[in-house]
């Protein structure tokens, strides 16, 4: 396992950390999981080119999901109905199931929530707005993506459950709060035991 630790979340900083991957381990991962930061994935792009397929973790896309949709919900029953929808969403890795029709039709209910909340129009239309940029990137959700993918090498977290990615999630919580908030953390893991 090894772990960055950084100031800062810029591209030049990520790819000076990729290069120092790659020179370590002499070989690219086949699957890298992210929080989608922009810059993160610039250099995943300059670094991997097309020998890594770069996902999105569904824990992040979770805590940015309750980020940008909760404030629409001032009932907890009401955003509890939205959020096990997102988890039913988030979770389907039945490639009979994850097709677009299933996806866009199970996508297009927590649109429907989120369009018929009570909140402000400006929270509403930012909150619609975050869903459609996440419905773009369906292809990328970690758990929807990688279902049948075995890797050397997988940035942590690649599914939920694995021993190795408990074991980097909690390294990442630990250190995490000792540091100061601008401050990143990258875990990486190895699949092999």
């Amino acid at each position: 396992m090894a772990v960055l630790i950084s100031m800062q979340e810029r591209e030049d900083d990520f790819t000076w950390a990729f290069e120092q991957f790659m020179i370590a381990f002499k070989v690219a991962p086949r699957v890298i999981v992210t929080d989608g930061d922009p810059a993160m994935a610039a250099a995943v792009r300059n670094v991997f080119a097309t020998a890594t397929k770069h996902h999105l973790c569904v824990y992040h896309i979770s805590l940015n999901f309750t980020e940008h949709i909760k404030k629409c919900f001032s009932d907890v029953g009401d955003w509890k109905v939205v959020l096990d929808a997102f988890w039913r969403v988030a979770k389907e890795t039945d490639q009979r199931k994850a097709n677009d029709a299933a996806f866009n039709q199970e996508f297009d209910a927590i649109v429907a929530y989120v369009e018929n909340a009570e909140c402000t129009d400006k929270t509403k239309q930012g909150a619609l707005k975050w869903l459609e940029s996440l419905r773009e990137r369906k292809e990328k959700w970690e758990s929807r993506a990688t279902r049948g993918q075995s890797s050397p090498l997988v940035f942590t977290p690649p599914r939920f459950g694995a021993a190795h990615a408990s074991s980097a999630l909690r390294i990442h919580a630990a250190t995490s709060r000792q540091l100061h908030p601008r401050i990143s953390l990258l875990v990486y893991g190895s699949t092999r035991g």
